[in-house]
């Protein structure tokens, strides 16, 4: 028999429908597509904070920031160079999150926005600033710790509206890349570890 505090706290589980929802990601990124950009930059950190708004159905609206830093791999390039690229990116968001039991839930949805990017390197006189669009559809698997509080395991795919040029962090050889190459557009997944906060259950 279960005990008047257990059943009231599995309700509560079952009951997961927040109003609000306040989350944080942490990630590793990893460049695909781009060859010159997945060769020389090397993905070092992500971190990315959202506030969502719970509309009808399961579904929720949501408006928020990532940060992303990716380190120049100065054994792929000669003559060798130390910097990075910044990514910081402002996004709009809708969503789908969804419980199936008392612990275990998804979440998946797509972020649009707009993305900063600043280049710096020791061979560069001055950082290189630009400015491109932000897609990323994303799909995590929620744990709930309790009635208010989630971790998830998050994957993220991230298109930028850029082709990465080694030129932007001052390496004017280029390499054996074909110029061809640097039209692609940059794109990266990240995989990492998110936590939600919900408040005021609908």
């Amino acid at each position: 028999m279960f005990s008047q505090e257990e059943l009231e706290e599995a309700t509560a589980y079952r009951l997961i429908k927040p109003k609000h929802t306040y989350t944080i990601d942490f990630a590793l990124p990893f460049g695909t597509a781009n060859k010159p950009f997945n060769t020389i930059m090397q993905g070092f950190l992500r971190f990315s904070g959202s506030y969502n708004f719970s509309l009808k159905n399961n579904f929720y609206a949501g408006i928020g920031g990532n940060y992303s830093y990716f380190q120049i791999n100065r054994f792929k390039i000669t003559p060798q160079i130390t910097g990075g690229m910044h990514l910081a990116n402002g996004f709009l968001k809708l969503g789908y999150e969804k419980y199936y039991s008392e612990r275990i839930g998804i979440e998946f949805g797509v972020k649009e926005g707009i993305s900063q990017q600043i280049f710096n390197s020791d061979s560069l006189e001055k950082s290189i600033k630009s400015y491109s669009n932000l897609l990323e559809p994303y799909f995590s698997f929620c744990l709930t710790a309790n009635e208010k509080t989630a971790y998830k395991w998050t994957l993220a795919y991230t298109f930028l509206g850029f082709g990465f040029n080694p030129n932007q962090i001052g390496d004017y050889v280029n390499g054996d890349f074909e110029t061809s190459e640097f039209r692609r557009i940059t794109q990266f997944f990240s995989f990492g570890f998110s936590y939600s906060h919900y408040f005021k259950q609908r």
